[in-house]
C-alpha cells in the first residue's frame, strides 16, 4: 500500500493471528519485508503488544530479530 505495508504487515499490526497463519502457510510471504519506515511485520507485532503473534512469527525460524528500522531500532528495543 502507500505506506509499504504488505498484507502480513497489516495482519501483524492488527493482531489478526488467523490471517497471519494463513499467509504464512502459503510459503509465499516475505516475513522480513520492510514498510516505508523500515519496519518488519515482527516490529509491528511487538509494537502492538501482540505477544502470541510475535511467537508465531518467531516459530518460523525466519524472522530477522536484528532488523533495524529507519530509526535504528530493532523490534526487541520496543519489547
Amino acid at each position: 500500500d502507500i505506506d509499504g505495508f504488505t498484507p502480513l504487515h497489516w495482519a501483524c499490526r492488527n493482531g489478526r493471528e488467523e490471517i497471519v497463519k494463513l499467509l504464512l502457510s502459503t510459503g509465499k510471504v516475505d516475513i522480513n519485508a520492510r514498510d516505508d519506515l523500515g519496519n518488519t511485520p515482527f516490529h509491528l507485532a511487538i509494537q502492538g503488544r501482540h505477544e502470541e503473534m510475535a511467537k508465531l512469527l518467531l516459530s518460523t525460524g525466519k524472522v530477522d530479530i536484528n532488523a533495524r528500522n529507519e530509526h535504528g531500532t530493532t523490534a526487541l528495543c520496543k519489547a
